[in-house]
């Protein structure tokens, strides 16, 4: 398996080698697959189609076969925009293992062909087989989209299929380019970033000002702010900016206590699993 098949591979011509074989019968000339709404080849996200940047999901290659026929061979390109997914080693085969499976990877996808049985007349049966399965990370914040494409070199539409016809009980009596629909991943845009002790969003390192802001906003003083809750939950503890985010601040100013968690004292993301969020934090 992939060592480079001789002349006159990959098209039709003579023989370049002399030798005493012939050949009876032509190779028939190729006039096109048959559009078949009937087939279906999907994109499938396996759980959820969003996820935030970073995240790893599978999305599954789902074939559909119609009531009376049969797949025993499969081959589609998948793809996508790099600056968007990165698709990640190790593109798998869906349960039924199958005799041939051999993806390739390439810069914006992949391709692939599966030959589940080398039995003529024992393939994908009808309903739905997942015949392929490749992970992605998602790289940014928008819509990435999955869509089939074109083998390169290899194939002048998506995606083929060869059948049996049970119907006339014909091998590989048809070969399908059929319906395909790919699939949109949401990808949701970065955690905020702030400063955790900068309660009042003003920059820099938290000073006095920063503790003073945190105890009018936790009396309800007027000019006391909470732009950032995640900034104002100096003490890190989850949960809704009170007087002990204010006193472990001024802890921290005048008698030299512990300083406060991550992010400090440079902008990043919040580390804790909180229900707090950052609505805005103009210094980062």
């Amino acid at each position: 398996l992939g060592l480079p098949l001789p002349l006159p591979y990959p098209s039709s011509g003579v023989d370049p080698t002399a030798d005493g074989l012939g050949c009876a019968v032509p190779t028939p000339i190729f006039t096109g697959y048959t559009g078949s709404l009937a087939f279906q080849l999907e994109v499938i996200p396996v759980g959820v189609g969003s996820g935030s940047i970073g995240t790893i999901f599978t999305a599954q290659i789902q074939l559909t076969i119609p009531p009376g026929f049969e797949v025993n061979g499969v081959s589609f390109g998948v793809c996508h925009d790099p600056a968007e997914l990165q698709l990640l080693p190790g593109i798998t085969h869906g349960p039924l293992v199958p005799d041939y499976f051999q993806p390739q990877s390439h810069s914006t996808g992949f391709n692939c062909n599966v030959i589940p049985v080398f039995v003529p007349g024992v393939g994908y049966g009808p309903g739905v087989h997942v015949v392929a399965e490749a992970q992605y990370q998602i790289l940014t914040s928008g819509s990435a989209a999955i869509n089939f494409c074109s083998m390169t070199g290899v194939m002048p539409v998506p995606v083929a299929v060869a059948t049996v016809n049970f119907a006339s009980m014909a091998h590989c009596s048809d070969g399908f380019a059929p319906a395909t629909v790919g699939t949109n991943i949401t990808r949701a845009p970065p955690p905020p970033e702030f400063v955790r002790g900068d309660t009042n969003a003003s920059g820099g390192s938290p000073d006095i000002a920063d503790a003073i802001n945190s105890l009018f906003y936790t009396f309800g003083i007027p000019g006391g702010i909470s732009p950032c809750d995640d900034a104002s939950d100096v003490n890190d503890d989850g949960s809704h900016p009170d007087i002990s985010d204010a006193i472990y601040l001024l802890n921290y100013l005048l008698l030299g206590g512990p300083a406060p968690g991550a992010p400090f004292p440079a902008c990043g993301i919040d580390p804790t699993l909180d229900t707090l969020g950052c609505l805005s934090h103009p210094p980062c």
